[in-house]
């Protein structure tokens, strides 16, 4: 039997895999080669078992690929004024994909150069420096007010996240509109 098995892995090119035998295929060809034979009458439990036992060469087993959802398209908003990147901002984050991120983020949010990062992808002809933003937290407190979203510092760290609200945690703090601006001391 083994040199019959050898002989149809060798008549058969689809039976070898990057120099293992396919053992699906094989397993296939033997079925219909030999419908009455049954691997545990000749001492093995699995195709496997039986295919080590009677061919002795390395076998290979195909993966089979993992199936993916298919991408959503990012949605991308054409914009030329002012009020209208504000309401793109806005819409982004309470009914897109910025929003739906953050929120899936739970305490970690999203860092302010991420949402800087998806707002530049995201909108289309027009930019926070050409909606006079001199910084992207400053357009996002205007956009993000009375929403669910903040924009927030951990305590003892540098990184601005915006998170929401539901997530916030306790030395969470939110973020000043300004830099607080060194005022010179009076005395002299």
């Amino acid at each position: 039997m083994r040199a019959e098995i050898l002989r149809l892995i060798k008549a058969d090119p689809k039976l070898v895999v990057a120099g293992k035998v396919n053992k699906p295929a094989l397993g296939s060809l033997l079925r219909k080669r030999w419908p009455t034979l049954k691997y545990k009458q000749c001492g093995a439990s699995t195709l496997t078992a039986f295919l080590e036992k009677y061919c002795a060469d390395a076998l290979v087993q195909p993966v089979k690929a993992k199936k993916t959802a298919p991408a959503k398209p990012q949605e991308v908003v054409q914009v030329s004024t002012r009020e209208e990147y504000i309401a793109a901002v806005r819409l982004l984050f309470l009914s897109g994909h910025i929003g739906r991120t953050v929120t899936e983020n739970k305490s970690a949010g999203k860092s302010l150069q991420e949402v800087g990062q998806d707002l530049k992808s995201a909108i289309d002809g027009f930019s926070k420096t050409e909606a006079n933003f001199p910084r992207l937290r400053v357009a996002l407190h205007e956009a993000l007010v009375d929403s669910v979203y903040q924009l927030v510092v951990q305590a003892g760290q540098a990184q601005y996240l915006v998170i929401n609200s539901q997530h916030i945690k306790p030395g969470m703090g939110p973020v000043p509109l300004v830099e607080e601006a060194k005022t010179p001391s009076l005395q002299e």
